[in-house]
């Protein structure tokens, strides 16, 4: 985080927009299964409930990465998700 810090505060991109991109946000699957099986939930009868865990988890680092970034003298003007293949724009 220290280089994407030091990038966002010495890199001025003048007009030109810069944006953050999550990359293996599917990671987060195994993060919320270990996260539902501390909670007492099977696996097997929670996969609606895993997506789900999957989503607070991404909402948490996205809202610790936008609160440093924030921080910086040139923040990024926009965050996008790669997941599934798939973007998913962030404000």
């Amino acid at each position: 985080m220290q280089q994407i810090n030091k990038f966002f505060n010495e890199c001025d991109t003048g007009h030109v927009p810069v944006i953050v991109l999550l990359t293996k946000v599917d990671t987060l699957n195994l993060d919320a299964i270990e996260e539902l099986e501390d909670e007492g939930w099977e696996i097997e009868g929670a996969l609606g409930k895993i997506e789900e865990k999957k989503w607070e988890l991404m909402e948490k680092w996205l809202f610790h990465i936008k609160h440093e970034l924030d921080k910086c003298k040139f923040p990024p003007k926009g965050y996008v998700s790669l997941q599934g293949g798939c973007f998913i724009t962030q404000g």
